[in-house]
């Protein structure tokens, strides 16, 4: 495990809970109008070589993180709930998420 993935277990409490953690709350800023708001962390997912981490939130939005350097890789917004599964493929190549608004999204 790297420091980074460490660090990023330790911060959001996640433990050995990847890839279904306890839901876990984090700030979200948004710049426009100077406010921010709670949304939850509902699903983790890694790569079976552990070099990415995707986080799904129940604001409907997944984003990818590299854990070597700890910097974001993207964003995706392709559904309109809270996200309810996600996996990599063998290869660390493809996500695919789920939600509750019933849509797999690859």
């Amino acid at each position: 495990m790297s420091n980074v993935q460490a660090i990023f277990k330790a911060k959001y409490n996640v433990g050995n809970m990847i890839p279904n953690p306890e839901v876990m709350t984090i700030e979200d800023e948004d710049m426009t109008n100077n406010t921010s708001k709670r949304i939850s962390v509902v699903k983790l997912a890694t790569t079976s070589e552990g070099k990415h981490i995707a986080v799904g939130y129940s604001n409907s939005l997944v984003n990818t993180f590299n854990l070597e350097t700890g910097k974001p890789i993207g964003t995706f917004q392709g559904h309109k709930s809270a996200i309810t599964a996600l996996t990599y493929d063998t290869h660390g190549h493809m996500l695919a998420s789920g939600s509750k608004d019933t849509e797999a999204v690859i």
